[in-house]
């Protein structure tokens, strides 16, 4: 696979326009990025943030602490429950290309962990 591109840097830090309830709008400006055709890609990556934090991104706990999420259930036995909370990436959720697991996209035991971009076709 070819090393992306990037035009930009959009890393949107607030809460954009609110659709609905659990639906939120960001714009991002078209002099900055342009217009999206054919074979360009989009990452988007949901975290939680935390103004306490150098990266502004919430943390994790083995299980979910105040102000942590947690990485397994209380009683989880997955493989992933016995990686380092602090090596896991700061995602909560992510929009995958069709075929896609997001499970396998954002699971560290698998090795560095690389969001891959949906495609314009």
């Amino acid at each position: 696979m070819p090393k992306p591109q990037t035009c930009g840097s959009p890393g949107a830090r607030h809460p954009g326009q609110r659709l609905t309830d659990d639906l939120f709008l960001h714009r991002l400006p078209e002099a900055q990025f342009g217009t999206p055709g054919s074979g360009w890609g989009f990452s988007v990556v949901l975290t939680g943030q935390d103004g306490f934090s150098p990266d502004q991104a919430r943390g994790f706990a083995p299980t979910a602490q105040p102000f942590l999420f947690g990485v397994c259930a209380p009683s989880g036995i997955e493989p992933i429950c016995s990686v380092d909370p602090g090596t896991v990436p700061k995602a909560v959720d992510v929009i995958t290309a069709a075929g896609v697991s997001q499970a396998t996209e954002l699971d560290s035991t698998l090795g560095p962990v690389a969001i891959q971009p949906v495609t314009v076709p």
